[in-house]
């Protein structure tokens, strides 16, 4: 998925973000297969370590897909590391 994020910098080394995210998905289930469009709107917030390396400490994510004629909401948490260029 891709989309804008924004982030608003505070005094410190501190960042909370927002995003909206959009594309496409595919499933494959017991030989059927179904193909829908994808988005995610969620934040987080980031804890800058360097000046390219930041640590995602927390982002939370709401997933929509329309699979198989029917909605689905999934809530995926997720942390790691970021490297800006």
């Amino acid at each position: 998925m891709v989309g804008p994020e924004i982030s608003l910098p505070i005094p410190g080394k501190y960042s909370p973000f927002v995003h909206v995210l959009a594309g496409f998905g595919s499933i494959h289930d017991n030989g059927f297969t179904s193909s829908s469009y994808s988005a995610a709107l969620g934040g987080g917030l980031d804890r800058h370590i360097a000046p390219l390396l930041t640590w995602r400490m927390i982002q939370a994510d709401d997933v929509v897909t329309h699979y198989f004629g029917g909605l689905q909401h999934n809530v995926r948490l997720t942390t790691g590391v970021v490297f800006r260029f």
